[in-house]
């Protein structure tokens, strides 16, 4: 459908149907460049309110808040919530029922089961008014990218066999003529399919990309060996996985469009989101507050990582508050040259799966492997770096060209043995292939040791 067109019965059809969804676009694009003093009031209004919530509808939380000596009634300023222990995803997988508020209709329940990159199958709801909402922020982040209501966008993404139809190859009219949005299954990507992706694209003509780092990554490495161009695009949304530079730099080269990294997980999507300046990450703060914490749950400053623990503002339906989703960042608190005033953080370090535990106790984050792993452009068309033991580490590699592979292992050894010292012992497979996990990512680097 012409963008234009898509764009007139959007407003058209919402201002009738749906004319807080038309606020909620509009307050949104506004939120982001508020003083930070009313910024602040928004959070401490939609904190209270959904804390009185929980408390009353939740039997869960009034039995959490109950044990640690809280009522929301003692809620004043933002630092308040951090009376509230965290919420982990045992708790959230055993409680189901009484996380849920009971004063809402199951009609206002949008269903999702989700076991993210753990493989942990969790179920969780959504409330419709708080969909709207997302709807508003994801428009905010796409207008920011030169894109609108109505721009064609084509995902990378592992479809599941309910909705393998959507895959380009079978030509779904509704998603690509009305809902302008194309799919290429991530879970089926081959020289064959990557190369007719390449073709439709032509055929399409999206403005937007949005993908898996890791898949569009690969997607990117084979045009570049097959000198096979795609469609000029205007942006590229790259989610679920930390962005490393060499990986932004080939995107970018074959593409020819900006990349931006946006942050989200499968329990409260839209987090944060790089902005043009393409300095750290703008926290969506009108609709999700973020807490970076250490191990022992205390506060951190700028520049610190630690454990992202986050607070979704806006769904009520099922309560998440003080949630610790496993991610490792850091505050970056300096003024956006964007004008958004929206606080920041810096790019995701990964998960704690993505942290390598040593018998000493040094803690050695994925992305120093990773890192100089993406180096190695012409050497490794893939790799994975596999913690099975304290002092053992097996990186798996699907090789380029190397000329002497001793060497090469050799030389590797040795880089990563200066930051792990001693301690591990280093395994390197030659494999064909390295298999991804359920959600059809690539876990580039991972660790069993808990």
């Amino acid at each position: 459908m012409n963008k234009h067109l898509y764009n007139s019965i959007f407003y058209t059809k919402n201002r009738l149907m749906k004319p807080q969804l038309i606020r909620d676009i509009v307050i949104a694009w506004k939120n982001q460049y508020l003083p930070a003093e009313e910024l602040r009031d928004i959070r401490v209004k939609k904190l209270s309110k959904l804390l009185h919530h929980a408390y009353e509808n939740c039997p869960f939380y009034r039995e959490k808040f109950d044990k640690a000596g809280f009522h929301p009634d003692n809620f004043r300023e933002l630092k308040d919530i951090e009376k509230i222990p965290l919420l982990s995803k045992s708790e959230i997988r055993d409680n189901l029922d009484t996380i849920t508020a009971s004063n809402l209709p199951t009609s206002r329940r949008d269903v999702v089961n989700t076991g993210g990159t753990t493989g942990i199958p969790m179920k969780l709801y959504r409330d419709e008014a708080a969909k709207d909402l997302m709807t508003a922020m994801y428009l905010r982040t796409t207008k920011m990218y030169g894109c609108s209501v109505g721009s064609k966008t084509a995902w990378i993404w592992g479809l599941k066999k309910e909705n393998e139809y959507l895959d380009f190859r079978n030509h779904d009219f509704k998603s690509q003529h009305i809902k302008n949005t194309s799919w290429y299954n991530g879970f089926d990507m081959n020289d064959k399919s990557m190369r007719e992706f390449a073709a439709f694209s032509f055929k399409f003509k999206p403005e937007l990309m949005i993908s898996y780092v890791s898949s569009l990554f690969e997607y990117a490495h084979f045009l570049k060996q097959n000198r096979i161009k795609f469609y000029p695009l205007t942006a590229i949304w790259l989610t679920a996985e930390p962005v490393e530079a060499i990986q932004r730099q080939l995107i970018e080269e074959v593409f020819q469009c900006p990349t931006y990294s946006q942050y989200g997980s499968s329990e409260i999507l839209h987090i944060a989101t790089e902005c043009n300046a393409h300095k750290g990450l703008h926290i969506h703060a009108d609709s999700r507050y973020v807490e970076i914490l250490d191990a022992e749950g205390k506060s951190l400053g700028p520049d610190e990582p630690g454990y992202i623990v986050v607070t979704d503002l806006e769904n009520f339906i099922m309560p998440f508050i003080r949630y610790k989703n496993d991610d490792i960042s850091s505050f970056l608190m300096d003024e956006c040259s964007c004008g958004s005033k929206f606080p920041k953080l810096n790019p995701v370090m990964g998960r704690v799966y993505n942290v390598f535990k040593l018998k000493s106790g040094k803690q050695i984050y994925g992305h120093m492997f990773s890192r100089k792993l993406f180096d190695l452009v012409d050497e490794i068309q893939c790799f994975q770096v596999h913690q099975t033991a304290h002092e053992s580490i097996t990186i798996s590699i699907v090789p380029g060209i190397i000329e002497d592979r001793g060497k090469f292992i050799s030389e590797l050894t040795g880089y990563f043995t200066y930051y792990t010292g001693n301690e591990v012992e280093y395994t390197f497979r030659f494999v064909d292939d390295i298999p991804r996990e359920k959600s059809g990512k690539l876990m580039y680097t991972k660790s069993d040791i808990k």
